[in-house]
């Protein structure tokens, strides 16, 4: 028998990085429609590519964009959810060019946005079908060259682009809808067409650390730029909100960290901004904008809050046995025992659009 030395970490193996790599497959953002479950899905195997699949009611499943699309966005650089499913097909980000693409059917996907040239480059995500359904809303991110390519700007907006294909040649066909913020997300428009809600922050922050949700009126006029004409919901420099879905015309699911527990609430539009909690907590902060941590929750808010108990300095700890008493109630908020577990109710309101310190 033969022995051999080597340095520590740099012996021979019949394993290598490619081997462990291609067989983490992942998956992410399924959306679930009349046409059967859709989800985007990395493959090391293809150079990281991200294909989109849909397995249909026959429980087959179909690779719908082949390579060498790779349905991926770079917008803050996170990347996030890059497709879209439509009646007729699908919209996706293309991650080389980052420009919008309609695939319908079978057939080449046709651009939606302008080609990248030498002073500007969008890119775009977060999509949602408009109101009229003639149009994609979404976050675009606009890097602009400087003088002589030095000083680059990068702004961003939530912008209308038309599924005709018009704004592939003609960039003045893509509306803004709104702007004046350093970043957005989750852009969602109301049940009834009439308003748009979405998140944004500014910098310095990070969206775990302070977010703003708001909502403007829909009049077909020009981009919502003025703050004034913007109806703060939730949110501040210290309390994160997170991916909005509207609950009817007048409120809006979302979550927030105001207690310092990341919650769902019940925001209301009229006649005055508040958050009533609607349910359960998660013992950990939302994921990264983009990545939506609700969207599948449509409707129906979860009926049970998160269980923990307190140490004896009377912080929570989560993940353990629920305790025999509940702990301080946040201001504004009754606590009610339903089914001998504490939760807030329905029927008390938080006060004001900021109630972390």
């Amino acid at each position: 028998m033969t022995t051999e030395t080597h340095i520590y970490g740099e012996w021979p193996s019949p394993i290598d990085g490619a081997d462990v790599a291609r067989k983490q497959v992942g998956l992410a953002f399924p959306v679930i429609n009349a046409a059967g479950v859709w989800w985007q899905e990395s493959r090391p195997q293809e150079d990281g590519r991200v294909a989109v699949v849909r397995q249909g009611p026959d429980g087959v499943k179909r690779d719908l964009l082949p390579m060498p699309w790779n349905a991926r966005t770079r917008v803050h650089e996170y990347g996030g959810k890059s497709y879209l499913p439509l009646p007729d097909g699908f919209v996706f980000a293309n991650f080389a060019d980052q420009r919008l693409y309609r695939c319908a059917g079978s057939g080449v996907p046709e651009p939606l946005t302008p080609a990248p040239d030498g002073e500007t480059a969008d890119r775009f995500a977060d999509f949602v079908v408009s109101p009229d359904g003639d149009e994609v809303w979404c976050v675009r991110e606009r890097h602009s060259a400087g003088r002589d390519g030095a000083g680059g700007r990068i702004t961003r907006a939530i912008v209308a682009v038309p599924l005709d294909g018009s704004g592939a040649g003609d960039p003045a066909a893509i509306r803004i809808l709104v702007s004046g913020s350093d970043f957005y997300a989750y852009p969602a428009p109301s049940p009834d067409g009439t308003r748009l809600a979405w998140i944004c922050w500014d910098h310095p922050q990070m969206p775990w650390d302070g977010t703003e949700l708001r909502v403007a009126a829909l009049n077909g006029g020009g981009p919502v730029s003025d703050k004034h004409e913007q109806q703060l919901i939730m949110g501040c420099a210290t309390e994160s909100v997170l991916a909005p879905v509207w609950r009817d015309d007048r409120s809006l699911y979302v979550i927030s960290d105001r207690s310092g527990w990341w919650n769902l609430y019940v925001a209301d539009l009229l006649p005055s901004p508040g958050a009533v909690p609607a349910g359960g907590g998660v013992r950990q902060p939302a994921v990264a904008a983009g990545a939506e941590p609700v969207r599948g929750a449509r409707r129906r808010p979860p009926r049970r809050g998160l269980r923990h108990r307190r140490d004896p300095a009377g912080r929570a700890r989560p993940g353990q046995r629920p305790a025999d008493r509940p702990g301080p109630a946040l201001p504004g908020i009754r606590l009610r025992r339903v089914r001998g577990r504490p939760r807030p109710s329905p029927l008390s309101r938080a006060d004001g659009p900021c109630r972390r310190p």
